[in-house]
């Protein structure tokens, strides 16, 4: 039923744009677009974006019983279909990326890799997300000139010792980046070239072990207890599961690095603070982003309702900082910073549960152990 939805869904949008792609196609070599030509497309794209996200919160909370996974998975995937009307090869590319990801996730979980499934799970959500950036940056590449303030970083935080008081080579301009670009950001040399983001790693390797330890676990799961190393269900020798699963974790990591970065920094953020300013982007996101994780909370955390306000001024806190990480070096920058964050925690984690075998990937970070919870109060 599903992989029929998708392939019905397919073959309308191409029989649609193929019989309209002579008046639909744009010379892009010499069209200077206006704002709104810019912004239009990808707001197309977004709004089904918020459109997934709003049902993933209905269906979270049980709103209605109407609301099914292909629902879900159908307003992802209809997010490439702005590209189709000025680009219609690379958005054949783009639809043919996003349907294999999702029949792969789709047949993992018919054989019960529920583990494995979250790979190419995650990375058709996500690739979506970049979608609707990937819109955005073709279409900003033709902006007029005078449309967008490419120096609005300068000029709000030029004289700042607090966004200059590590060194940098100098405040980001906004440049379009590849899929591959953002792929190899965490290792390369752009990426890591921020004295910002040195802490992050060995604390994020850190952490969980001194978390687990507070809440009294006795790392009885861990791959040091039991001698072993599991992928999902399936036993390896420490020394080749653990490679693996690093492997496995940097393409998972990638997807939902590229995914929220290029969304939210590399599209909202950015629009915002080049067509308004600063404070109007910063603020915006940092309500946004964390509105955003609310309904993957209220699946995992919905027996705990007072986490929520502890997890959104996390979350506000935290996108601040990754902000400050694209305000100094574009989205190479955020999307290494954030990469990093997730990547040596979730690292970390499977060496504390990756002893044992586990069918479910949230098994991996304890979520069914007990957390230290850091709380917040308010008196009014």
């Amino acid at each position: 039923m599903k992989k029929t939805i998708f392939i019905s869904i397919l073959i309308a949008i191409l029989v649609f744009t193929l019989t309209n792609s002579v008046l639909s196609q744009e010379n892009t070599n010499i069209l200077q677009l206006n704002h709104f030509e810019v912004l239009y497309p990808a707001l197309i794209s977004f709004g089904f974006v918020t459109s997934y996200l709003i049902l993933d919160l209905f269906y979270n909370v049980g709103f209605s019983d109407s609301i099914s996974y292909e629902l879900l998975d159908l307003s992802l995937f209809l997010t490439v279909l702005p590209m189709f009307f000025y680009n219609l090869p690379m958005a054949l590319i783009f639809s043919a990326t996003s349907l294999g990801l999702y029949f792969l996730s789709e047949t993992l979980y018919d054989i019960d890799e529920d583990f494995l499934a979250q790979l190419p799970s995650n990375g058709f959500m996500d690739f979506s997300f970049f979608t609707t950036y990937a819109i955005y940056r073709d279409r900003r590449k033709l902006a007029k000139i005078g449309i967008y303030n490419n120096n609005w970083r300068e000029e709000a935080f030029g004289n700042s010792s607090f966004i200059s008081y590590f060194p940098y080579e100098k405040l980001a301009k906004w440049e379009p980046q590849s899929f591959f670009d953002l792929v190899i950001a965490p290792i390369s040399k752009k990426g890591l070239s921020d004295a910002l983001l040195f802490p992050i790693i060995p604390a994020g390797l850190i952490a969980p072990f001194l978390q687990q330890l507070l809440a009294g676990n006795n790392f009885e799961q861990s791959i040091f207890a039991t001698g072993k190393a599991f992928i999902g269900m399936h036993e390896l020798p420490i020394l080749l599961g653990v490679p693996i699963m690093a492997v496995f974790l940097y393409a998972l990591c990638s997807f939902v690095a590229i995914g929220e970065e290029s969304l939210f920094r590399g599209f909202i953020y950015e629009e915002l603070g080049s067509s308004y300013n600063e404070w109007v982007a910063k603020i915006s996101d940092m309500l946004i982003f964390p509105l955003f994780h609310v309904p993957s909370e209220i699946e995992f955390y919905q027996q705990n309702p007072e986490y929520f306000l502890n997890y959104f001024i996390r979350r506000s806190i935290l996108t601040f900082y990754i902000d400050l990480m694209y305000d100094r070096g574009g989205l190479l920058r955020s999307v290494a910073f954030h990469f990093w964050v997730d990547f040596t925690q979730l690292l970390a984690f499977y060496l504390i549960y990756g002893g044992v075998a586990h069918d479910d990937f949230t098994d991996i970070i304890g979520m069914y152990f007990k957390r230290i919870e850091i709380q917040f109060s308010f008196s009014f």
